[in-house]
């Protein structure tokens, strides 16, 4: 425990040790510090377009939580492989197979073409 203590005392001097700053939501992709009264644009989440306050994402939401529930119960290589997901996957895969890909999803990154094949292996 001392060991403990000292690294964290170390990291705090060398102003290297992290900590939780609690945000309040506001909406529309807007947070403020919960100590503070300064809003901002909230660019580090995975909703930064503020999609989950969406009228018609919420509805969606709400009618397959009464469909399918509320999570998997397992990860999908257990027992959690839904039929949703299939479907889902299925769907996405539609647009670039009707191109007669193969039911490839291509997408650019950096300059470097990737190629997602159905076997789940990236090949460039």
């Amino acid at each position: 425990m001392k060991r403990m203590k000292q690294f964290l005392l170390e990291r705090k001097k060398a102003g290297t040790l992290r900590s939780l700053s609690p945000l309040v939501r506001l909406g529309h992709g807007r947070v403020r510090l919960l100590d503070s009264e300064g809003e901002l644009q909230d660019f580090s989440s995975n909703d930064y377009l503020a999609l989950s306050e969406h009228p018609e994402v919420i509805a969606a939401s709400r009618k397959y939580l009464e469909m399918f529930g509320a999570g998997a119960g397992a990860a999908r290589l257990m027992s959690g492989d839904l039929e949703i997901n299939h479907l889902l996957e299925e769907e996405i895969a539609q647009p670039v197979a009707a191109g007669g890909a193969d039911r490839r999803a291509t997408f650019q990154v950096r300059e470097t073409q990737w190629d997602m094949s159905a076997q789940g292996r990236a090949e460039v």
